[in-house]
């Protein structure tokens, strides 16, 4: 068996060793004990690492913005987020300061040109192919495919199919309006049947899936 080094003792300074080192220190400008205050103002240095506390407390969420808003701040360089939000906090001061219209009842104003709130009836917008497939990407092709008979059906509201996917998919409140919103989205801008034929000609999708996307698609004809 090694033997186990013993650790060397550690002897305290004698009251008059201690005296003379205090001595030498105070005649040294450069070694100076220091003061009590000095003392009481040191910090550990583990809350001294990482970023410096902010002023303003953040909250961490999960949120998506569109394409080129991200782009634009991005191109800005580092530090990109914390402009975004800078810009967000001088909106809310400007609108707090006006006593006006409240943030509340912009939504509601801009409330129809929301993806996520716009039901099959809302206005008709150009969609590309490239905004059709991020969508699809958005809802999933599966989903699309379970979902599209309560996607396409106009007597259930926004609420019912968030509420409907939530129970049954287990989906988050904000992930189960999403994929609502860019469902309802592709029908409304009659985009549908084309939607279908992606998924139906998808290579890495289950075939009862790629199966129930081809008869919907036949079933659609050209009206969606």
């Amino acid at each position: 068996m090694s033997k186990i080094s013993e650790r060397p003792a550690i002897h305290m300074p004698s009251l008059e060793e201690d005296e003379a080192i205090r001595a030498a220190a105070m005649s040294d400008p450069d070694a100076l004990p220091l003061t009590t205050e000095q003392l009481k103002a040191m910090v550990p240095l583990n809350s001294l690492r990482g970023r410096p506390r902010s002023a303003y407390k953040k909250v961490l969420l999960s949120v998506r913005y569109s394409p080129e808003v991200v782009a634009y701040f991005k191109a800005t360089g580092d530090g990109w987020q914390s402009r975004m939000d800078r810009v967000l906090r001088e909106y809310v001061e400007h609108h707090s300061k006006a006593g006006s219209t409240s943030l509340h009842e912009e939504h509601r104003a801009y409330g129809s040109n929301d993806p996520e709130s716009a039901g099959i009836s809302g206005g008709v917008e150009q969609m590309d192919d490239e905004q059709l497939n991020r969508s699809l990407q958005s809802i999933g092709m599966a989903c699309f495919v379970k979902y599209f008979r309560h996607f396409n059906d106009t007597g259930l509201s926004n609420a019912q199919l968030v509420d409907l996917l939530i129970r049954d998919e287990r989906y988050t409140e904000s992930g189960s309006r999403t994929r609502v919103g860019q469902a309802r989205r592709i029908i409304r801008n009659q985009r549908a049947r084309e939607a279908l034929r992606i998924v139906e000609h998808a290579t890495r999708i289950a075939d009862e899936v790629r199966r129930d996307a081809g008869r919907l698609a036949d079933a659609l004809g050209s009206t969606c």
